[in-house]
């Protein structure tokens, strides 16, 4: 898990350098992110969501990211 939040921490902190993201710590973020992510998953395997339902969840969740 922490490989993962390196690498989210990461391309969260170009991000900001390059002006697409704004906020000010990228790895509270890409933990957010991760825990986010890991909910999402038990959700999914544990009511059955479909594609369509798990995308519009996703958008939900990064969406707050973009300027």
């Amino acid at each position: 898990m922490k490989d993962k939040i390196k690498i989210l921490s990461n391309i969260l902190h170009d991000g900001i350098q390059c002006g697409v993201f704004k906020f000010d710590n990228p790895q509270l973020v890409a933990l957010a992110i991760e825990t986010a992510l890991n909910g999402l998953d038990a959700y999914n395997l544990t009511n059955g969501l479909d594609d369509k339902h798990r995308d519009k969840l996703i958008n939900i969740l990064f969406y707050g990211l973009m300027q």
